[in-house]
């Protein structure tokens, strides 16, 4: 490096250890010495105090927005703050603070402007084509809009989705298996019981009167041919063919 061999002026401009500017003035530079350490005599660029600052970098000045100290907002709009220059920025980033969000919204970063966005997060979308596998209930796990496939209003057990209501709506052909089935089921249970008592009615028969405290039942003849007409109806009940509409047969009571 050749230094003067006279007294010189110089304007200085310095930085500090982290290369940021700090100040500059005129300073006499003695013959034979070189600049101070930490300073230029590279002009500053023009620029704006209050939202950019100046680094010297690779001999040059550096004029950035993004200067330590300085905060900012992740797309999902998490405060950050700057730690050195330069720093490994994310891929989306505003300096703009961002808005509170609205009750039931996540402000999000959304090509460089922020966004309300609906926060259903965590609910339970409820597809309205209840019997359609591959538009079956999920989780919410992303923000936005539910789409228009489900709903965040929970059916119950026999409603069907009214497109004109825009709600669920009780739908009795949802209900008609359910109930068919359950009155198989209660047709099944009595059938078998009246089948039993048959059998023990006949079986009875076989004791002799001497030994009838042995006797399971003591059904009457009558009685034992009105349990036969149960039989009857309870079988002719489920072939119905307005089944399970038809309702159940009045039966004899003897079996419950």
């Amino acid at each position: 490096m050749k230094f003067s061999n006279k007294d010189r002026k110089e304007h200085l401009f310095h930085y500090n250890e982290n290369n940021e500017f700090t100040h500059d003035g005129v300073m006499t530079i003695r013959a034979h010495m070189g600049l101070p350490a930490l300073c230029t005599i590279k002009a500053l660029p023009t620029y704006a105090m209050e939202t950019e600052k100046c680094y010297f970098i690779n001999d040059e000045w550096v004029k950035t927005e993004l200067f330590i100290g300085r905060n900012y907002w992740d797309e999902n709009a998490k405060e950050m703050f700057i730690k050195s220059f330069p720093e490994s920025m994310p891929e989306h980033y505003s300096l703009t603070k961002p808005p509170k969000p609205k009750k039931g919204f996540a402000v999000r970063l959304v090509n460089n402007k922020w966004k309300q966005l609906e926060d259903h997060r965590g609910k339970i979308a409820f597809a309205k084509e209840r019997d359609n596998d591959e538009k079956g209930n999920y989780q919410v796990e992303e923000l936005g809009v539910i789409p228009n496939t489900h709903t965040l209003l929970e059916p119950k057990q026999f409603d069907s989705w009214n497109v004109e209501l825009d709600d669920w709506q009780y739908d009795e052909a949802r209900y008609r298996p359910y109930w068919a089935q359950t009155e198989k089921q209660w047709q099944q249970e009595l059938l078998t019981k009246v089948k039993d008592e048959l059998l023990f009615y006949a079986q009875d028969k076989q004791i002799p009167e001497i030994y009838s405290e042995l006797r399971k039942t003591n059904y009457t003849e009558d009685e034992y041919y009105s349990l036969l007409g149960d039989r009857i109806l309870l079988n002719e009940y489920v072939e119905q063919d307005d089944f399970p509409e038809c309702g159940r047969p009045t039966l004899s009571g003897l079996v419950k």
